[in-house]
């Protein structure tokens, strides 16, 4: 917003873009294929797929975007576990892989 004074204008906005450092692509997340497990069983998730074009290392981030909550046993790691709960029913649990490194992310549901 600028004034002269005696009335202001209206405000204005601008996006900023940085632009790509040469060479670097972003990482490519694979969370695997879906699963199909019984009741009480102990689900790995696997995300070792996942890699980067340039070599890069990776970090992870597991993010549970559908279904009765369970609670992995590390949500930064390559292949995270959950238990399954006691469910009589056929029921589907989502799970949404993030791999990072310091300029890109990337993520995919399986």
């Amino acid at each position: 917003m600028v004034s002269d004074g005696k009335k202001d204008s209206q405000a204005d906005t601008v996006v900023v873009t940085l632009r790509d450092q040469e060479g670097n692509r972003r990482p490519v997340a694979d969370a695997g294929g879906n699963q199909m497990v019984d009741e009480l069983s102990t689900v790995t998730l696997n995300g070792s797929a996942s890699y980067d074009p340039d070599g890069q290392p990776l970090s992870f981030r597991w993010s549970q975007i559908a279904g009765p909550a369970v609670v992995l046993s590390d949500g930064g790691a390559v292949r995270p576990s959950f238990v399954l709960p006691d469910i009589n029913q056929i029921t589907l649990f989502t799970f949404e892989l993030w791999s990072e490194m310091a300029r890109w992310t990337a993520s995919r549901t399986p």
